[in-house]
């Protein structure tokens, strides 16, 4: 993650949220069958968790990782970005890399078992 262009807010950069929760909760509520308006929301709520700290003063609500809600905070970021007069393409464009990149920090199973099965190789015994 490095930046995205997001209208009059400029280039903007951004980086890995530091809870894997946000992450997952973010993942958790994105799917092929959500509403247009969901999937609005998840691009907002992506663009606000990887919020780089050091952006020209200017930055969108915090998200609440304890409160699990993604899509109610994705309306709150929403809102803000509407307030800077960024369109709603870019939200899905820039939203839409976001996710995806945060998609990728997802486990597979097949992952999880290979790192399971994987055992240090005992050392040699060298016998004299």
């Amino acid at each position: 993650m490095k930046a995205i262009e997001l209208g009059k807010l400029g280039t903007v950069r951004v980086e890995t949220p530091g809870s894997f929760a946000i992450v997952s909760d973010l993942c958790a509520e994105w799917n092929e069958n959500a509403s247009r308006a969901k999937l609005a929301r998840l691009c907002a709520a992506s663009i606000g968790v990887c919020w780089g700290k050091d952006n020209t003063g200017k930055s969108p609500p915090r998200y609440d990782f304890t409160a699990a809600d993604p899509v109610g905070y994705g309306g709150a970021v929403l809102d803000w970005l509407h307030a800077f007069n960024v369109p709603m393409s870019t939200v899905y464009e820039a939203g839409g890399k976001l996710i995806g990149e945060l998609f990728a920090m997802i486990p597979t199973e097949s992952e999880v078992q290979k790192a399971e099965d994987f055992t240090e190789p005992e050392a040699e015994q060298l016998t004299g």
